[in-house]
């Protein structure tokens, strides 16, 4: 990935395609989240618009990378969903739009491995999954969606009317910005997604408890 005009000339393709989000690591290398165009297999596209994670050396060699497309098994889609998946006319079918570092918490120094601040939390608009990646291993170890479990409304805080509605499904859906909160703010080590509440989904999931975006915390 050494420096050229176009962000890469050793990424495949001949360029880096960087989108969205980038990260600083501690050891001076710098994680890219990139797009790449390729054929994955049982896709009905020839080509998809996969997403992909380099680390890049200052000089610009890629250390480490990370392809979407080779992990679809792990990210939470039923048969029927990731069925769709492969048959959308869609090329960017997850749109990663947040990628970043776990970053130091809690949860990893009372001895969950998942929370390393070294492994890689990723956000996809298009699917509603947020999920954490061991970066030694490249496999999911943590996840939240696509798919979200049915919940009663609180009882204060809602009109009476709503509070009579039965249990909805209180879906995420198209989020950005997913994050653990870092060290020494409030909710440290809770997660923190703005939940756009936008059509996403496979299929397209239908949004019942709340009719705009809203800011979503959930216990990492």
């Amino acid at each position: 990935m050494r420096s050229s005009g176009n962000g890469g000339d050793a990424a495949p393709g001949g360029g880096a395609q960087q989108h969205h989000d980038w990260s600083r690591l501690s050891n001076g290398n710098t994680l890219v989240l990139s797009a790449l165009s390729r054929s994955i297999p049982g896709f009905a596209l020839p080509k998809q618009l996969d997403d992909v994670i380099y680390e890049v050396t200052p000089t610009g060699d890629i250390a480490w990378k990370w392809l979407a497309g080779d992990h679809l098994d792990e990210f939470g889609f039923t048969p029927e969903a990731l069925e769709l998946v492969r048959k959308s006319d869609h090329p960017d079918y997850l749109h990663v739009n947040d990628m970043r570092p776990v970053g130091p918490n809690h949860w990893f120094r009372d001895g969950d491995a998942r929370f390393d601040p070294e492994n890689i939390l990723i956000s996809s608009r298009d699917a509603n999954f947020t999920i954490i990646i061991d970066k030694k291993t490249g496999h999911v170890v943590w996840r939240l969606g696509p798919s979200y479990a049915a919940r009663s409304l609180p009882s204060v805080g809602w009109p009476d009317a709503a509070r009579q509605l039965p249990a909805e499904i209180d879906q995420i859906s198209g989020q950005h910005d997913a994050h653990i909160i870092p060290e020494g703010l409030p909710g440290a080590g809770n997660l923190l997604l703005f939940d756009n509440q936008g059509e996403a989904g496979y299929p397209a999931v239908t949004l019942k408890v709340l009719s705009g975006s809203r800011g979503a915390g959930r216990l990492a």
